[in-house]
């Protein structure tokens, strides 16, 4: 017998480039297991607690899996793949995102939030370097039938369009696509993880149009709306990008506070190696400084690094 059709549960992307609204109300479910997995998994990944969330989605995608429930199962892939993403574990990430788009195909649901992950990856693994997969992608969100994307859909593959426009050293385009995604982001107040992409693609813009300062004033933006969210990786490299952005413009001291700040977050979350690269960073500008008080806090960071 066919399963009623449902509407998916998909948590919007967030996860490499931490740009989407809230994820939307749970569907209901008549299995409880599937049901409580999902509730637990969203709960921890609100709070950027992403290996909680990955093993109840991957615990929700089994469940699915017993009940061979196409759009379920593609529900769950995509989330895992989220958390994924954000733990850095792109190859599986990329396997469970060609399996919700499957999934959801054989269940006639729409696709848009699937291709538009999938670009996304496609640009963290390929960066400037190979843009071709990422726009088909992009294209595939746009124009496929079973793709259905609103205007929020559109407003983050416009944001996406930007950044490969930076990639090119194209400021006029990716202009061009930061225009087109406030417009169709409308007058909402700028506090989702989409308005964050917003500001990291203007402070790329600002830095390409040698305005270093401004660029260190989005990345501060970018920063505080990703805080906010509780997206404390993403939050960690806007810091270090304003860190950089203020470098550029001489700006030093603000430079070594954002690096400070970034180095501090990463050492809190493990990132040993990361919280080096910024507080070495810091400690440089520091010396260039002359300020011993920031080399004395740079100090006690580094006392705090566990033992090797």
């Amino acid at each position: 017998m066919k399963t009623p059709r449902r509407t998916v549960t998909l948590l919007l992307l967030l996860a490499a480039y931490g740009c989407s609204s809230q994820p939307p109300d749970d569907r209901p479910q008549q299995d409880r297991e599937m049901v409580n997995a999902t509730h637990s998994a969203r709960q921890a990944y609100r709070q950027g607690q992403y290996e909680i969330a990955a093993r109840q989605f991957r615990l929700a995608l089994r469940r699915a899996q017993v009940m061979d429930d196409a759009g379920a199962i593609g529900s769950q892939a995509y989330n895992l793949a989220l958390c994924l993403i954000a733990l850095d574990q792109l190859d599986e990430a990329q396997a469970l995102l060609a399996e919700a788009e499957r999934e959801l195909t054989r269940d006639h649901q729409a696709l848009a939030d699937v291709l538009l992950a999938q670009a996304r990856l496609s640009h963290v693994r390929s960066g400037p370097y190979d843009q071709e997969a990422t726009e088909r992608l992009l294209r595939r969100a746009l124009d496929d039938p079973q793709s259905r994307p609103d205007a929020l859909h559109r407003a983050q593959i416009a944001l996406l369009q930007a950044d490969l426009a930076c990639d090119r050293g194209d400021s006029a385009a990716a202009t061009h696509y930061l225009a087109a995604s406030q417009i169709l982001l409308g007058e909402e107040p700028a506090v989702t993880p989409v308005h964050a992409h917003s500001a990291r693609v203007r402070g790329r813009i600002d830095q390409l149009n040698r305005q270093p300062r401004l660029a260190g004033q989005a990345f501060d933006e970018e920063a505080d709306i990703l805080r906010a969210n509780r997206r404390y990786r993403d939050m960690a490299k806007a810091l270090r990008r304003g860190g950089d952005a203020y470098t550029q413009a001489g700006q030093f001291d603000e430079a070594v506070d954002r690096y400070y700040q970034a180095a501090r977050s990463w050492l809190a979350q493990d990132r040993l190696a990361e919280a080096e690269q910024d507080r070495a960073r810091a400690e440089r500008l520091a010396e260039r400084l002359a300020d011993a008080q920031w080399r004395q806090r740079l100090d006690r960071l580094r006392a705090e690094y566990p033992d090797e």
